[in-house]
């Protein structure tokens, strides 16, 4: 099938189309080739504040898009597991995000808390720029172990 799209777009000769097209193939569901096909578009990277967060739900999951002072951008569970209350409305410093009701501080790398009153961590997801929009993968948390439902209190 590669074959036929690379003959198909040099006698063309659409570079664009080439790649996108073979973006859409290596991408295509069941492959078994390693593709994002869980990724999903979930703000424009211009969207975001140069540093802070925007809330947005992908597959009904509540999460925080974040650009730390670095400018490097991450996705974070939105959901504080100590208080249901949303991380976005709350402050970025270094590469950490505050809860805005309680103070405590989370790891917008590893989503562990860096202090009380939580104890217990958010899930991290896998964040792609992709011309110029930010792609997350909400299917495929880096930190699983930070799956439970139930909440502190």
């Amino acid at each position: 099938m590669r074959g036929f799209f690379n003959d198909l777009v040099q006698q063309i000769g659409v570079p664009d189309v080439q790649e996108q097209a073979m973006l859409a193939i290596e991408d295509e569901p069941g492959d078994d080739d390693g593709g994002h096909v869980s990724l999903e578009p979930a703000v424009l990277l211009s969207d975001l504040p140069a540093v802070g967060a925007v809330r947005v739900d992908l597959d009904g999951l509540p999460v925080a898009v974040v650009r730390d002072e670095q400018g490097q951008v991450h996705a974070i569970d939105d959901t504080c597991s100590h208080a249901e209350v949303s991380l976005a409305e709350g402050e970025v410093e270094d590469c950490t995000i505050e809860c805005w009701l309680h103070g405590s501080r989370f790891d917008l790398r590893t989503g562990k808390p860096t202090g009380l009153p939580a104890t217990r961590p958010v899930a991290v997801y896998p964040v792609e720029v992709v011309d110029g929009t930010v792609m997350v993968d909400v299917r495929a948390p880096i930190d699983t172990f930070s799956q439970n439902p139930s909440k502190e209190h």
